[in-house]
């Protein structure tokens, strides 16, 4: 059995597809300019290609007239695709201008957009929550710290009440001998 035999009927085509070179498009060769030929293609092409430096792209202009095309043709879709797109591959420095850009592209039909502005609030609502909770770890690491060097000074304490000799507490609690020490003469001084 071969890979071939997996595309049943289809066996000849895969064959003939996949047994011939393709050209694969590099996106990054194709001009701006050549883009803008083909009006469904602008906009996917210019933010794939641009989509690492998407506020360079808004800069052109071309998105706005783009996106108002399309809206004229009915694409609110395509165009919030896109933008989803754009929010989640692209680096951003300026989100709100993305998002004004695209709303100023749909004029009229601003409300459509209103799933990627929600998409702007929830990444940060992300954001906020992966901040929260990275403090909320280290605050925990800290009180865990906190709550070990108490109870590791209140065994020390015990055992200096028990007779124990400072070097003695000291190595076993692993408190340095100088700090076992300053608690014994704070405790009984």
């Amino acid at each position: 059995m071969n890979v071939y035999d997996l595309f049943g009927k289809n066996k000849l085509l895969a064959q003939k597809v996949y047994s011939k070179p393709y050209t694969l498009i590099d996106i990054t060769q194709i001009t701006d300019e050549q883009m803008r030929m083909y009006n469904w293609f602008t906009l996917a092409g210019l933010s794939m290609k641009h989509a690492r430096r998407i506020d360079h792209l808004l800069e052109k202009g071309d998105v706005i007239e783009c996106i108002t095309e399309l809206r004229d043709a009915g694409e609110i879709k395509y165009i919030t695709q896109t933008f989803n797109y754009l929010m989640k591959a692209g680096y951003i420095e300026t989100p709100d201008y993305l998002l004004q850009t695209f709303k100023r592209g749909l004029a009229e039909k601003g409300e459509d957009i209103m799933t990627a502005e929600e998409h702007l609030i929830n990444r940060g609502i992300e954001r906020g929550i992966e901040r929260g909770i990275e403090r909320g770890i280290e605050r925990e690491k800290k009180n865990s710290q906190a709550r070990e060097e108490r109870t590791l000074k209140q065994t020390a304490l015990n055992f200096l009440k028990l007779g124990l000799a400072a070097k003695q507490v000291s190595e076993a609690t692993n408190i340095p001998l100088d700090d076992v020490v300053a608690l014994r003469n704070q405790e009984f001084n």
